[in-house]
């Protein structure tokens, strides 16, 4: 073989081949950034209190004042729940930088769901968002936030 007659390094049949173009998704299939998660329910459609709401596996906890703004503490700061189990009528919440006092009747259908982490939502009932509600089912009267954070800030301690 003379040293002219050696194949060229990137022959045609060897030269690597650019990568195909991708193709644009069609239009009967949705991408994921197209598909809707369904908000959170705050409010149910009518005047009905719902008083919690369970999902699969929420991330946080959403808890729905009625006087004042709602906390969203994630599941994986959760550090304890204690829960009167006697009466079922309050518990509390104990995060590292919150504490929530629930207080109502019939809780403890609330404080499992907690526990399993499977609750979203817990709802306090005022008067002026729903109806009374049914009897047998669990009301939230009091959601109460103890924090030792203000507008993300530490308080000063007195």
């Amino acid at each position: 073989m003379k040293p002219d007659d050696k194949p060229p390094l990137w022959s045609a049949q060897t030269r690597p081949q650019p990568f195909p173009k991708t193709r644009e998704p069609e239009d009967d299939r949705q991408r994921p950034a197209d598909i809707e998660m369904p908000p959170p329910l705050f409010f149910p459609g009518d005047r009905v209190y719902v008083p919690f709401e369970t999902r699969s596996r929420p991330e946080s906890l959403i808890l729905f004042c009625a006087k004042m703004p709602s906390q969203f503490p994630p599941y994986h700061h959760l550090l304890n729940i204690s829960f009167d189990h006697h009466h079922g009528e309050t518990f509390t919440l104990f995060y590292p930088f919150m504490a929530v006092n629930v207080t109502g009747h019939r809780l403890a259908e609330i404080v499992h769901a907690i526990n399993f982490r499977r609750c979203a939502i817990i709802r306090e009932w005022h008067r002026d968002l729903y109806d009374p509600p049914g009897h047998g089912i669990a009301v939230v009267r009091t959601i109460e936030i103890a924090s030792s954070m203000v507008n993300g800030e530490q308080k000063a301690e007195a």
